[in-house]
């Protein structure tokens, strides 16, 4: 970490690092420790500008973790300011005048996808937030620790080779990264530290810290130490569970027959993760089958891009679809509809048929009739007087009643009645 410029920690959700983060907070801000886990450090104010969680939990996690270094409280010079209730730049002009006062000088941000206003992955947007936000606090001899997230793993694609989410300002525009790679057995969490990026000197060999959550005099405490050789971080392998959902999204519909063919995992795997990914919402049933009576899913991703619904078969309507195309309500057939009894329908088949169809569609100047659930929970929040605003990593939206963001869950639980208006007051 580098005083007066921006450092990073990134990765995926779940390894620690906003736990670790503030574990290196309590180390810099208390006199009794020299080091962090092998790192010098000099003992100096530090402030915690946290945008995910409230004061009540992170003075539980603060008390935890110092119970496990062995002090008997949080220093007296570690600050804390929530910042999950007023706008991104209000919170951060306000954090500068305060650390001014205080005299502190390194300052931990969590989390970037919560603080950027505007799009993580617009190099405008970014910049921008760099440039407004976080530049002051370098300008005022201040070290920044940007929490950040990284994004999803996608087919082809390696652990190590992520950046942070978005654009590739934010790696450009920070002097040192870390990336943070975890995992967890039997209770204990281990997270491996990589030196991706250090332009004001040699990049660190990885390290990895081991965090045990137990109890010290009675009371919960959370214990941090290093390993003395750094955990392996192999690439993370795609799961059956991704690998069926990718195989879904390259066909675009399909049976768990179909999936099973295509990608050689075993039929009772395919229908497992097929569950799965039905609970998660990820695939969704078309209400068809295929010539041998198999349930016909498409992916969620198909659905946003208004090729799939949700709906039932007969609540979609194809007005020029051929009549031969109809069962005798008149809803569209599955792709497989023509196929003789026994014939095996391959992916290859289903998707030239589905690309047949819309093809015709096209030419006829079709729209399918199509409401996206999310879409209209949307709207419906929208109509109701409640204002989106994106905060990178989710979507919160602003009370009509107290001006205040709430999740979009919360304020869908409102608008349907199944929380009361009591607790907005």
């Amino acid at each position: 970490m580098w005083k007066g410029h921006a450092n990073t920690w990134y990765g995926a959700g779940g390894v620690a690092k906003s736990l670790l983060a503030m574990h290196q907070g309590i180390t810099i801000a208390s006199p009794n420790f020299d080091y962090w886990h092998g790192f010098a450090v000099k003992t100096v104010p530090v402030m915690y500008l946290d945008f995910e969680l409230d004061a009540d939990e992170q003075h539980r996690r603060a008390l935890e973790l110092c119970r496990g270094m062995g002090l008997d409280d949080v220093p007296s010079n570690f600050y804390y300011t929530q910042a999950t209730d007023i706008p991104p730049h209000e919170a951060f002009a306000q954090a500068l005048e305060q650390c001014v006062d205080l005299g502190v000088q390194f300052v931990i941000v969590d989390s970037v996808g919560f603080a950027l206003e505007g799009d993580s992955e617009g190099s405008r947007d970014v910049l921008a937030w760099f440039r407004e936000c976080i530049r002051p606090f370098s300008s005022a001899g201040m070290g920044t620790n940007l929490i950040d997230h990284q994004a999803k793993i996608v087919k082809g694609e390696r652990y190590s080779d992520k950046e942070a989410f978005g654009s590739v300002y934010k790696t450009n525009s920070v002097r040192s990264a870390f990336q943070v790679h975890g995992s967890s057995e039997d209770g204990i969490l281990t997270a491996t530290f990589t030196h991706k990026k250090n332009n004001l000197g040699w990049k660190e060999d990885p390290f990895s810290l081991e965090v045990v959550f137990g109890e010290k005099g009675g009371k919960k405490s959370i214990t941090v130490t290093r390993l003395s050789q750094a955990a392996p971080t192999p690439d993370k392998e795609p799961t059956k569970k991704e690998m069926v959902l990718w195989a879904f999204e390259e066909l675009g519909e399909g049976t768990a027959e179909n999936i099973h063919a295509h990608t050689g995992i075993p039929l009772k795997t395919v229908r497992n993760a097929i569950s799965s990914l039905k609970q998660d919402g990820e695939l969704k049933e078309s209400g068809l089958k295929d010539a041998n009576g198999s349930k016909m899913l498409f992916p969620r991703s198909r659905a946003t891009k208004g090729m799939g619904t949700g709906m039932t078969a007969t609540e979609i309507t194809f007005p020029s679809v051929p009549d031969g195309d109809k069962d005798s309500q008149g809803a569209r057939r599955p792709l497989s509809y023509d196929a003789k009894e026994g014939e095996p329908t391959t992916l290859s088949e289903l998707k030239q048929r589905r690309q047949m169809q819309e093809e015709a569609c096209a030419e006829q100047n079709l729209t399918e009739v199509a409401f996206d659930e999310e879409e209209k929970g949307d709207a419906d929040l929208l109509a109701a007087g409640w204002k989106q605003r994106d905060r990178g990593d989710s979507s919160f939206w602003l009370s009509p009643k107290d001006g205040l963001a709430y999740s979009r869950e919360l304020a869908l639980a409102w608008l349907s009645g199944s929380v009361g208006a009591e607790y907005f007051d």
